[in-house]
């Protein structure tokens, strides 16, 4: 079994605690650059809980870079992504941030997916 770099964990938890902290603090902004100005409360609401689960994820990452911990998160950001190819499909008012969303989750989850393999 192959130690886990601790930078290549860095990475990954870089990249989810800085995507999760903009959907947390700005995601009137995040919507608006990704097409969608004038988003729903709802949409709002939910924009924020997808940053606040990124940055949880993160954190565990951080704090448990296991195997299994990584794998969960692939796992979880797969179907983050497919859900939001669905919601893409669905509702054409919020199809960019919708695609968006699932192109990150796919990134990160990808990564993530890589990262715990290298654990085997």
């Amino acid at each position: 079994m192959t130690a886990l770099a601790p930078r290549e964990v860095l990475v990954l938890v870089g990249a989810e605690l800085s995507t999760g902290g903009a959907l947390m603090i700005a995601p009137r902004r995040v919507l608006s650059m990704l097409g969608t100005p004038e988003p729903s409360t709802m949409t709002l609401v939910a924009t924020r809980v997808l940053g606040a689960r990124l940055a949880v994820q993160a954190m565990a990452a951080a704090c448990r870079p296991r195997r299994i911990t990584l794998e969960v998160m692939a796992g979880v950001e797969a179907l983050h992504s497919a859900s939001m190819v669905g919601l893409a499909v669905l509702d054409g008012r919020v199809r960019r941030p919708a695609l968006a969303s699932a192109l990150a989750a796919a990134i990160q989850g990808g990564a993530a997916a890589l990262l715990a393999r290298s654990r085997s």
